[in-house]
């Protein structure tokens, strides 16, 4: 998917976790496909999963999710990924990795929410918690990628407010525009004027907070067995 990522596969993951997790080396690992590209998921049992960067420009954000998720967490009301263990580079897999908690889920689609409403009411309270919770010290501001790594950052919300709602209110001039006119009206004979369009296109890039629909409340224990999952450092 990129030029000069990382060979990554089931065994590879197989001897990572045995040689530095062996707490989980009897654990059956699977692949699974995700819609992202920055890194290589497996699953790790039932419970865990593993995440590995495919590409140097991208590793450090493990780090940066190492760091922050945990402190992120206690304010939220949907749960995010909790970190259970992080290993190191070897001579066969060059960055770091990192294991997680699993979270059971689907991404969000229309015929699993009984109530559109609500689940727009959760996703943003989500919002509304990222950005009022007081973690301003020594939070990483949002900087220019290097050179050398052409990669396009997420600018703030404050910068991207306005072009949002213009593009917003232009796709609204277009709908209304490109409305059929009401049965039994004239025909009209004026030449309709050329629409704005659109100065924003989202794009996806780097970590992302995905809303899914949860089938379970947040535990941090095992159903089967009731045994705590402990950090693994």
């Amino acid at each position: 998917m990129h030029e000069d990522e990382v060979d990554i596969d089931a065994d590879l993951v197989g001897r990572l976790v045995t040689t530095q997790f062996p707490q989980l080396a009897d654990l059956p690992i699977s692949a699974f496909r995700s819609t992202g590209t920055v890194n290589a998921i497996y699953r790790i049992g039932d419970r865990l999963y593993a995440r590995l960067p495919r590409m140097h420009i991208w590793a450090q954000d493990l780090d940066r999710e190492w760091h922050w998720l945990p402190q992120l967490a206690p304010h939220l009301s949907l749960r995010v990924p909790e970190p259970v263990g992080k290993g190191h580079p070897t001579s066969s897999y060059p960055f770091a990795c990192a294991i997680y908690g699993w979270i059971d889920g689907q991404p969000y689609a229309d015929e699993l929410v009984d109530d559109e409403r609500q689940a727009a009411r959760d996703l943003a309270q989500f919002v509304v918690e990222l950005r009022t919770m007081d973690l301003a010290v020594g939070a990483p501001p949002v900087k220019a990628p290097p050179v050398e790594a052409p990669r396009t950052g997420r600018k703030p919300l404050r910068q991207l407010d306005a072009v949002t709602r213009e593009a917003i209110e232009s796709a609204r001039a277009s709908s209304t525009a490109m409305r059929p006119p009401p049965p039994g009206s004239a025909p009209s004979t004026g030449r309709r004027g050329r629409e704005r369009r659109c100065g924003y296109t989202p794009t996806c890039s780097g970590q992302t907070f995905s809303f899914t629909t949860v089938g379970s409340p947040p535990s941090s224990t095992s159903a089967g067995s009731g045994s705590v999952i402990q950090p693994l450092m």
